[in-house]
């Protein structure tokens, strides 16, 4: 069996659920974007700010500090309030602590501003494979997963480029 076989049927079945999924993909898009924006333009404030560069690695380590418990977290919170609401809250709250970051300059609210946007983008994936998987049944799952897949990437290399793109 060749792969055009086995893939065409795939992209056929996931494409009314892929007009459904598009205004989420669409939002995790922007915010994991934003989140390389944030990537990028914080280590450069801090310098400018005087902050030294292991306080600097401390907002990475805050990150994925935040990224890993909401690994034990966010299911918990999927569980309470299911996956379209989780995304919501934690969209919002991740949100809020990247806005809060320029108004208070303080290496340790830095670092609990990056662990809630770590936490929140973690909550971000979790919660839309997690919807992915109660609403897309069989192989469009897997086409819905790599279409995921990809956005997040692109978001990535957007969202760290854009400085680049003004030198």
């Amino acid at each position: 069996m060749s792969l055009e076989s086995t893939s065409a049927p795939a992209k056929a079945a996931a494409k009314p659920a892929l007009s459904l999924y598009a205004p989420i993909l669409l939002a995790a898009y922007l915010l994991v974007s934003g989140n390389g924006v944030v990537a990028v333009l914080l280590p450069y404030r801090g310098h400018l700010e005087g902050m030294s560069e292991s306080v600097i690695a401390w907002f990475g380590t805050g990150y994925f500090g935040g990224m890993l418990s909401g690994a034990f977290l966010v299911p918990v919170v999927i569980r309470s309030v299911g996956s379209r609401w989780a995304f919501v809250g934690f969209a919002a709250l991740g949100s809020a602590a990247a806005f809060y970051l320029p108004f208070n300059i303080s290496p340790v609210s830095w670092f609990i501003c990056r662990s809630i946007i770590g936490l929140s983008l973690s909550a971000l994936y979790i919660a839309l494979e997690a919807w992915q998987n109660a609403t897309v049944a069989g192989t469009a799952r897997a086409f819905l997963l790599s279409v995921g897949s990809t956005i997040q990437y692109g978001a990535w290399t957007t969202g760290s480029q854009i400085f680049a793109q003004s030198e």
